[in-house]
C-alpha cells in the first residue's frame, strides 16, 4: 500500500511524471520509505527525496540566525545538491555543514531514491534527463532570487520578488505556501511591515490578494518594485 502511494506521488511530480508505470514501480521498489516526526531533521545523503505526506521547512544559517528558504509539502523534491558524493567532496557540500537544513513540521513521510537509480534514469530516459536539468535550473533561479530578496531594501521589494518567484511559470497567479507569520520570517521582515507591503501593493493595483492566492495585476510594476526601481513612491516601500 505504501509503495502504491509512492508511485501515485511520483506520477504527480513533474520530474518523475514522464516515467512509465513500469519505471515508476521500479523506482519505488529500489527506494526507501522514512517517517519523520515533528522537528526531526530530514537529511538523507546521496538520495533524491520526495515528500509523500506532511510538510517540512528548509532553513539556512545567516550569521547569528536561521532564515526560512522555502516550505515543502507533498510532492516536493529535494536532495539534488547532495546526490553525488564526488561533488560534495569537491565543493564541501553536505547536510552536516550547517548551510541548510530541512525539518519536518509534523509527521512526514519521505521517499528516498538512491543516486544509482537516478543515474540509471538519466542515462536511459532522455525526457527524464531533460526534466532533471530543468529542475536544477529552476532551483538555481530560485536560490538566486532568494539571495536577491535578502539584499533588497524594504519589505515590499522582498514581498514583490517572493510573489514573482511563486509564479515562475508566469501564469498570473501566485500561491503562497505558508501563513503570514511564516512568510514574514521567511523574508526576514516584521509582520507589521509585511502587512503594510501587502496593503501598498494592493492599493496601487499591482496585486489582488485572496487569502494565500495572489493575483498579479501588473507584472511590470511588481518587477520594478522587486528590482528596487520604483522611484516614484520609493518611500512607501521601506521598512
Amino acid at each position: 500500500m505504501k509503495m502504491q502511494k509512492a508511485v501515485v506521488c511520483l506520477k504527480n511530480t513533474d520530474m518523475f511524471s514522464v516515467l512509465s508505470d513500469t519505471e515508476l514501480n521500479e523506482v519505488a521498489e529500489k527506494s526507501c520509505l522514512y517517517v519523520f516526526g515533528t522537528g526531526d531533521v530530514i537529511g538523507i545523503k546521496n538520495h533524491i527525496t520526495v515528500i509523500l505526506s506532511g510538510s517540512a521547512t528548509v532553513t539556512k544559517n545567516t550569521g547569528d540566525k536561521r532564515i526560512i528558504l522555502r516550505m515543502m509539502s507533498a510532492g516536493s523534491v529535494s536532495g539534488v545538491a547532495t546526490l553525488f558524493p564526488e561533488a560534495n567532496d569537491t565543493y564541501g557540500t553536505s547536510d552536516c555543514d550547517g548551510v541548510s537544513e530541512i525539518k519536518a513540521n509534523r509527521k512526514t513521510e519521505v521517499l528516498a531514491i538512491p543516486s544509482d537509480t537516478v543515474l540509471d534514469l538519466i542515462d536511459s530516459n532522455s525526457e527524464f534527463r531533460r526534466r532533471y536539468i530543468l529542475f536544477l535550473t529552476s532551483r538555481i533561479k530560485f536560490l538566486n532570487g532568494r539571495i536577491r530578496s535578502y539584499v533588497s531594501q524594504g519589505a515590499a521589494a522582498r514581498l514583490a520578488l517572493h510573489i514573482l518567484l511563486c509564479d515562475e511559470n508566469q501564469s498570473g497567479t501566485a500561491q503562497l505556501s505558508c501563513s503570514a507569520s511564516k512568510l514574514a520570517e521567511m523574508l526576514d521582515v516584521g509582520r507589521a511591515s509585511l502587512y503594510r507591503a501587502f496593503d501598498t501593493l494592493t492599493e496601487k493595483g499591482i496585486i489582488e490578494r485572496n487569502g494565500r492566492t495572489i493575483i498579479i495585476l501588473d507584472r511590470c510594476a511588481l518587477k520594478n518594485i522587486a528590482d528596487g526601481n520604483d522611484s516614484k513612491n520609493n518611500g512607501s516601500f521601506t521598512d
